[in-house]
């Protein structure tokens, strides 16, 4: 029918529909500002950011006449600028869309690492099943970063080497040096309940308590 699949999101507590969304040029979700006016703010200062940045979203409603919301935290992570779009809209974008959350970001080498945007990675890549698992360890003072990914039943050995450097490519496109793992289906443990797919193995609590 000629229909086109476009990027939105924003947040049930600000409106049942999304006040962030893509128009046809597809170049990032504009944010709706007379409606819903969103902001990206520091996570740890909780001030707003210049555009160019990334960082956590806020919003604020503005049309609700109960129960006003002001900076309410989405926790969604995002990265906006002020860029002029085609279609001649001028609110901000979200060129990346939304892409991590706040409370599932982990530093790896000074690294921000989103569990979200490798799944998206892994699961853009014809081969690879559902079940992963994100392994960050530590070796005496250097973190390293595990990804262990299944690949399917119809996988031939012979395409494992190739599937393995395909998935590190990815990866490195991320800025994140890592280490790839090859799963056989099935391997991994399943859960009927929501995954938690990334295990932080360092013993950072430990070392805090020794230094201190």
């Amino acid at each position: 029918y000629g229909g086109i699949c476009i990027d939105s999101g924003s947040t049930a507590e600000m409106s049942p529909w999304m006040t962030d969304c893509e128009c046809r040029f597809r170049q990032g979700m504009h944010l709706w500002q007379d409606i819903v006016y969103a902001e990206l703010v520091d996570r740890e200062t909780r001030k707003r950011l210049p555009y160019r940045s990334e960082g956590v979203t806020v919003y604020t409603h503005l049309e609700r006449t109960t129960q006003p919301m002001i900076r309410f935290w989405a926790g969604d992570i995002s990265y906006w600028v002020d860029d002029p779009c085609p279609c001649g809209r001028t609110y901000p974008r979200f060129p990346k869309g939304i892409y991590g959350r706040a409370d599932d970001m982990f530093v790896v080498r000074g690294e921000n690492v989103y569990p979200s945007a490798i799944e998206n990675v892994i699961r853009g890549i014809k081969g690879f099943g559902d079940e992963f698992r994100i392994v960050i360890t530590r070796e005496k003072t250097m973190d390293e970063l595990i990804v262990q990914a299944e690949y399917t039943h119809d996988v031939d050995v012979a395409q494992i080497p190739e599937l393995k450097a395909k998935l590190e490519g990815e990866l490195r496109n991320l800025g994140l040096r890592t280490i790839v793992e090859m799963m056989k289906s099935g391997s991994l443990e399943r859960t009927q309940f929501k995954a938690r797919r990334a295990i932080d193995k360092r013993d950072l609590y430990d070392e805090i308590i020794k230094k201190g």
